[in-house]
């Protein structure tokens, strides 16, 4: 069951298809005067086999001193798709979990592979010719990795109850 301290392939394999198909995915930390601060990740991006992941860090504004201060993360991945919120919606239930929250801990800086660059320009090739995504998503030198400890479902009243 999602929630437990030892993840399971199944689980695992589900908390990345929904964030390789998030439309939203933020990081929540927790800042030095104990404020918690969430902030948008358009990057984030699951490893296929073991618990971890990685984000590309362009725009950090304050997450660096709060990582800094305490590492400890919440991801929440939103479900994408026009058709998967509308189907769900008409019928009265998902068909599969709306949203996901990660919790883990993140590490240093570190630089981006080229791998993890390409990964990314190929999410945002439809956009990437506009000004705007130029802008946002040109230049993304530095990575930031984070190991998932637990997956926590994000259940929406009798949407969707069990998990």
């Amino acid at each position: 069951m999602m929630g437990d301290k030892i993840l399971n392939e199944h689980e695992w394999q589900a908390a990345r298809e929904l964030v390789k198909q998030a439309n939203h995915v933020s990081v929540a930390t927790v800042g030095q005067d104990g404020q918690p601060h969430v902030s948008p990740i358009g990057s984030f991006s699951l490893h296929p086999t073991e618990h971890r992941g990685y984000w590309l860090e362009k725009f950090p504004g304050n997450l660096p001193s709060h990582l800094e201060a305490d590492q400890r993360v919440q991801i929440m991945a939103v479900q994408g798709g026009v058709w998967f919120w509308l189907k769900s919606l008409w019928q009265g239930n998902f068909t599969g979990p709306p949203a996901v929250r990660l919790v883990g801990t993140a590490g240093p800086l570190r630089p981006a592979t080229d791998e993890e660059r390409e990964r990314f320009q190929k999410r945002v090739r439809m956009v990437r010719s506009l000004k705007g995504a130029k802008y946002l998503w040109t230049g993304m030198a530095v990575a930031r990795d984070v190991t998932i400890e637990e997956i926590l479902p994000v259940t929406l009243g009798t949407m969707w109850p069990d998990v």
